[in-house]
């Protein structure tokens, strides 16, 4: 059989993006590329955790977007119902 060639006979789990693959068999450079991923994965997720005070800037403008937004609405409902008043 062709696929006998690829055989190996390690068969440790392979911890791969928070998976546990068994019962597969990967080899040399396959497993040498996963594992480079897999920790490069974890270095950009560190890197791309927000830390306490940009989220607090990131919702006070969203809050301030907010306020602002709902002042515009009200203004312009005061404005249409002045308009209606003198028609």
């Amino acid at each position: 059989m062709a696929l006998n060639k690829f055989k190996c006979n390690d068969m440790t789990p392979l911890h791969f993006r928070g998976l546990i693959i068994c019962c597969v068999c990967y080899c040399g450079r396959l497993r040498e590329l996963l594992e480079s991923e897999r920790a490069q994965y974890a270095g950009e997720s560190v890197t791309t955790q927000e830390t306490t005070l940009e989220r607090q800037c990131r919702l006070r403008e969203r809050a301030r977007q907010l306020r602002e937004k709902r002042e515009a609405e009200r203004n312009a409902f005061v404005e249409e119902k002045y308009e209606q008043q003198f028609r």
